[in-house]
């Protein structure tokens, strides 16, 4: 399927990287972005797109697809709106997706409207920290509804398949709490566990790769994940419940000083991480 244009609202990481993977694939003949003046300069030297605006009316009404890559607030109130200026499929990035989908729903054209959330991403931010290869054999979850129609879903599979990443579809719901235990929860005790020493200078300064590898997605935007956490709180509460159990447990294992019965819950673990990063064709150690 060949896309004359495909607009982007959000030229940061993900956008942006979308905007160099369709260039770079030939998935469009044109990609334009949307974003704050000040960040046109910036984006246009990444390459991620062929022209930037700062009014999205235009580049909605320019466009065969528009994908909101904005952050999730911002997402969810434009969805409705941008139904409304553009004639093409209007898809998002959105890490949940009811909110997003209950949005779409509001809107006057629903069907034209496809959720979707690529798994993958940085604590980097901006245009400037963009790849063409980020989706690179990556998931995409397509989230449609009975509202949605074949075409515009068609159109928003076909986009992430020509940029290399694997499409998957299941309801918003199965999702939210599916990504609140892959990736919002764990965001969250990476959180956690920075937090345990970031006062502890004589700790800070023993800290080596292992704290960094644990700690690594708290470096991300304080802003964008408030909203995530916020959106997603009621199915990352029953995560951090589990969490609290399995730590709870951990403690009971600790105060026994039994090293078998603690060596049979680490292996049990490894196990598990083990198999998941063997089905990805990753490397265990």
């Amino acid at each position: 399927m060949a896309i004359t244009t495909l607009g982007i609202i959000g030229v940061g990481l993900i956008g942006g990287s979308l905007g160099l993977a369709a260039k770079a694939r030939g998935a469009a003949s044109r990609v334009i972005g949307c974003a704050p003046a000040s960040e046109h300069e910036t984006i246009l030297a990444s390459g991620a797109v062929d022209a930037v605006y700062s009014d999205w009316h235009e580049l909605a009404m320019s466009s065969d697809i528009v994908v909101i890559a904005a952050p999730p607030v911002t997402t969810i109130s434009l969805i409705p709106q941008v139904l409304d200026v553009s004639e093409g499929v209007v898809s998002d990035v959105c890490s949940v997706k009811e909110p997003v989908m209950g949005a779409a729903a509001r809107a006057s054209q629903p069907n034209r409207f496809v959720g979707a959330h690529p798994m993958t991403g940085s604590h980097q931010r901006g245009a400037d920290a963009a790849r063409a290869d980020l989706f690179d054999g990556c998931t995409v979850v397509l989230t449609p509804t009975e509202a949605t129609d074949a075409h515009s879903r068609h159109v928003i599979e076909t986009l992430w398949m020509s940029v290399g990443a694997t499409v998957i579809t299941m309801s918003a719901d199965a999702h939210d709490r599916a990504v609140a235990r892959v990736s919002h929860g764990v965001h969250a005790l990476a959180a956690v566990a920075a937090s345990l020493s970031r006062d502890d200078q004589t700790a800070l300064r023993l800290a080596s790769t292992g704290y960094r590898d644990t700690t690594r997605i708290a470096s991300s935007d304080p802003d964008m994940w408030a909203e995530i956490l916020l959106l997603n709180a009621p199915a990352i509460c029953r995560v951090l419940d589990d969490a609290a159990d399995e730590l709870a447990g951990l403690r009971c294992l600790l105060q026994r000083g039994n090293r078998a019965d603690l060596r049979a819950w680490l292996s049990d673990i490894k196990a598990g991480r083990d198999a998941w990063l063997k089905g990805q064709g990753r490397d265990t150690r």
